[in-house]
């Protein structure tokens, strides 16, 4: 069990004492640091800031961006051993427990990717197709059952703007659509759909089965045509199905051998070379192949691991709290969420071993201040960020101290790469008293940074800051921006700026001080844009998505059929059309949805503009509702 592994490395005696070093640095600031708030009447000092160094920050970061922990990834021993790593700095901190059965740990279950079931079936007529051996299952499919009658509909392609549509001349709504891979030209290396080519997406498998998704289509088989993989033995390999995250499609796809298809062509009266060719050459030869009706079903089963958070805190004199936060999970070997190089160790350094370490020297800096805290200071490295800000979400439904309590929470995802001493720091929104703290500990202990008091779209849902402002709880999110390491193998220690590390690590710091000197900061919806994935983001040089914008903040959590909303963003399409927090998605223009991944397919088939019929589940009975879908702000 994993709390029993854990629970070992939770004996540590907190230590009392700091080094000489620091002594003699936390005492010489105390004379020094003492700052009035002006018109709140009350003073805050920040005697402790000189206890945060950068050879502490290399030193946390070091260990946790080390090849031997893996990448870090939910329910491996690598995580464990960074989740011990970081109970043991708690305790020599100073922090008391605040996990399960006296220890650090808050453990939980997170599905970590899923595997398919042997009942799995694929029939055509009366034939039936051997699971791994005739057909596999497409990556990113769900539980999923497709019956219909089979529609040939070329290389699957939509792309009326580029002068080739496979699905102009049939209709496949409640249909199995059929449809080889590659593109015309491919096989010669030459024409639009090269995968080097701007348009090379639609000739990829996840493209034609989501565009056969949004049609209304009942189910997919993609045939492994041999021109398109130059040799008829290579169009008998199939693909492994990678385990990924999340519940996937609830739409049957398939991939099937060369061979079996033969079959299937047969049974329409077809030849399958004859019909390559003449694709391959740039017919386009849609059609249905009467007759001839076919059954998918996909059976999956989830992959649980276990994992935990890692929680500790120092006693306040009230009882206010303020949780101060930072992912230590990532991707392991990569996978789904990986930018590149899947197979190969995602250290994190800075996404978010950074995070981590900083959370790691703030408990000490607060627990060197001679006179304490007003308030409780609740620590907790989140495990599955990356999953979907799965552990900050259970830490909210499962809080050391109740949420109710809870005044603030500070949050450090993506601190180590600051160019130019660039910090943003975001949801800053969430209440009014935060304006204008961190611009004062900046002049105030000289930092010179440069800040952003927004983040380029990052506010919200992009990382474990939204699960407290889903609770209404002001939340601040220190961030020092994105760069092409992100979600990469590469993003390794050798790229971290430690002195820029130690400067926002001061500044957080600092803020900490101040929220702890003012009254209650007061709750504030903001509308700010949401971000429908935990870990993703854009930066200034990303450019601003035209894609249609809803508005909603999806759950990553629990099981439900349908999308589960965890909050609304006040301003937005949903916001207008009346949906609600709590609210869960079961239909989005006429089509049932079941999974996230339904959602953004669904939504994606659509333009800025349109108006769509959705329903919800509201307290267990049906809303409609009208969504007229924006331009995102």
């Amino acid at each position: 069990m994993i709390h029993q592994r854990y629970a070992a490395a939770s004996r540590v005696r907190p230590r009392r004492t700091l080094t000489d070093k620091r002594e003699a640095s936390r005492w010489a600031v105390i004379a020094s640091t003492v700052i009035c708030l002006g018109a709140a009447g009350c003073a805050a000092s920040y005697d402790g800031v000189d206890t945060i160094v950068e050879e502490d920050l290399h030193r946390h970061i070091a260990f946790l961006a080390d090849d031997r922990l893996e990448g870090r990834l939910p329910g491996t021993e690598g995580c464990e051993e960074a989740a011990r790593y970081i109970a043991q700095q708690f305790g020599r901190a100073g922090l008391r427990p605040g996990g399960d059965w006296g220890t650090y740990f808050q453990n939980f279950t997170v599905e970590v990717g899923r595997k398919i079931n042997s009942a799995t079936r694929l029939q055509v007529n009366e034939e039936k197709f051997a699971l791994d051996e005739q057909f596999a299952v497409a990556l990113g499919t769900g539980n999923s059952k497709g019956v219909g009658e089979l529609v040939f509909v070329g290389f699957g392609i939509h792309a009326p703007e580029l002068g080739h549509d496979d699905y102009e001349t049939v209709d496949v709504a409640g249909k199995v659509v059929v449809a080889f891979t590659g593109a015309p030209g491919r096989a010669e290396e030459t024409g639009l759909f090269l995968e080097t080519s701007p348009h090379g997406k639609f000739a990829r498998p996840r493209t034609k089965i989501e565009t056969a998704y949004g049609k209304k289509a009942a189910g997919m088989i993609l045939i492994h045509s041999p021109l398109d993989y130059g040799d008829a033995m290579f169009a008998e390999e199939l693909p492994e199905f990678i385990s990924d995250r999340g519940r996937g499609l609830s739409f049957a796809a398939v991939h099937l051998t060369a061979s079996a298809a033969e079959t299937v062509f047969s049974q329409a009266g077809w030849n399958l070379a004859e019909f390559d060719q003449k694709l391959h050459a740039g017919e386009v030869i849609s059609q249905p192949m009467t007759g001839v009706n076919a059954e998918i079903e996909i059976l999956v089963e989830p992959v649980e691991k276990s994992t935990a958070n890692v929680v500790g805190y120092l006693q306040g004199k009230s009882d206010e709290v303020v949780v101060v936060g930072a992912h230590y999970d990532h991707l392991g070997l990569g996978g789904t969420g990986s930018r590149g190089g899947a197979g190969e160790i995602h250290n994190g350094a800075d996404d978010n071993a950074s995070g981590t370490a900083v959370l790691i020297e703030l408990a000490e800096a607060c627990h060197a201040r001679p006179g304490g805290m007003k308030r409780t200071i609740v620590f907790v490295a989140f495990s599955a960020e990356e999953l979907g800000l799965l552990g900050s979400a259970h830490y909210a439904e499962h809080p050391f101290l109740p949420m109710d309590q809870t005044v603030a929470m500070l949050n450090f995802d993506m601190v180590g790469r600051s160019k130019d001493g660039y910090c943003a720091v975001g949801a800053g929104e969430s209440s009014r008293e935060f304006e204008g703290i961190a611009e004062r500990v900046n002049e105030d202990l000289k930092l010179g940074l440069n800040l952003e008091i927004s983040d380029g779209g990052m506010s919200r849902g992009s990382s474990d800051h939204q699960s407290f402002l889903n609770r209404e709880v002001p939340s601040l999110f220190f961030f020092a921006g994105l760069h092409d390491d992100y979600h990469k193998p590469s993003d390794d220690i050798d790229k971290i700026n430690f002195a820029g590390t130690e400067t926002i690590s001061r500044l957080a710091f600092g803020v900490l001080a101040r929220l702890d000197a003012t009254t209650r900061p007061k709750f504030v919806a903001a509308a700010a844009p949401a971000n429908p994935h935990g870990g993703s983001a854009r930066s200034d040089d990303m450019p601003r998505s035209s894609r249609p914008w809803f508005g909603s903040v999806p759950s990553f959590g629990g099981d439900v059929d349908g999308v589960l909303f965890d909050g609304i963003t006040e301003g937005s399409p949903a916001h207008a059309g009346g949906l609600q927090a709590g609210d869960i998605l079961v239909e989005f223009a006429g089509q049932a949805v079941h999974t996230l991944e339904d959602f953004t397919v669904f939504l994606s088939a659509h333009d800025v503009g349109d108006t769509v019929d959705v329903a919800v589940l509201r307290d267990g009975q049906r809303v409609e509702a009208q969504i007229t879908l924006a331009l995102r702000p």
